[in-house]
């Protein structure tokens, strides 16, 4: 389920067009706060956060942020928080 999740997310993104003028946004390399990952999840899913859980693999920082949409179905959104910065 998980593989084609991800196979969708990146057909998705195939079609999605950006506008010639669009300056992009680039996360430091830092990993990124628990409160911005929940930020950028109820961008994608709209809806009550339930809870929010961090994990280090190979060195990148995971969150996955469980939240209540509307129609009362349970989703969790996997956000990417970055490379951890080696100090």
């Amino acid at each position: 389920m998980r593989i084609l999740t991800i196979a969708c997310w990146f057909l998705l993104m195939a079609y999605v067009s950006v506008p010639a003028d669009a300056t992009p946004t680039l996360l430091p390399l830092s990993a990124i706060s628990a409160q911005q990952a929940v930020q950028l999840a109820q961008k994608k899913v709209p809806g009550r956060v339930l809870s929010v859980s961090k994990q280090v693999r190979s060195g990148r920082v995971i969150y996955h942020v469980k939240i209540l949409t509307k129609d009362g179905r349970v989703r969790v959104v996997t956000i990417d928080g970055g490379k951890l910065r080696k100090s």
